[in-house]
């Protein structure tokens, strides 16, 4: 148990990479609304693009390192390749779901919003079940 898994490792390490790439789409994104609405710091007043940018923002970066965090302890701790596969590709789908759905400009709650939010849930609660599991 440990670096010998190095494959699950890079798995996990591939799977980050592309989170990280969301991440700095998503603060691009931020970027781009602040320079277009001439607004440094906060919100500014009645720019909903901008609030919802920042938002999209902030919840990949509430829930992305933690459960990225979650996954390289499974793959030190042995967890299978395509396990680690399936979560890395679930939490991609779960934040750019997410994204798209919370920059909507719809009253409603969104559909990808939610399924995102779903999707991410699940799987922060299914590494945290393995961990528990694997720890004792």
């Amino acid at each position: 148990m440990g670096l010998e898994n190095i494959e699950a490792i890079k798995v996990v390490v591939f799977w980050a990479a592309l989170n990280f790439g969301v991440m700095l789409f998503l603060a691009i994104n931020v970027y781009r609304w602040r320079a277009k609405e001439g607004v440094a710091v906060g919100v500014g007043s009645a720019v909903p693009g901008l609030e919802k940018a920042i938002r999209a923002h902030g919840n990949n970066i509430e829930y992305v390192p933690s459960i990225l965090l979650g996954l390289m302890m499974l793959a030190v701790l042995g967890e299978s390749v395509f396990t680690l596969h399936v979560a890395g590709v679930t939490l991609l789908l779960a934040r750019v779901l997410h994204a798209v759905g919370i920059q909507q400009n719809t009253s409603r709650l969104p559909p990808a919003r939610v399924l995102g939010n779903i999707l991410c849930w699940g799987l922060f609660l299914l590494v945290i079940v393995r961990l528990l599991m694997l720890a004792v």
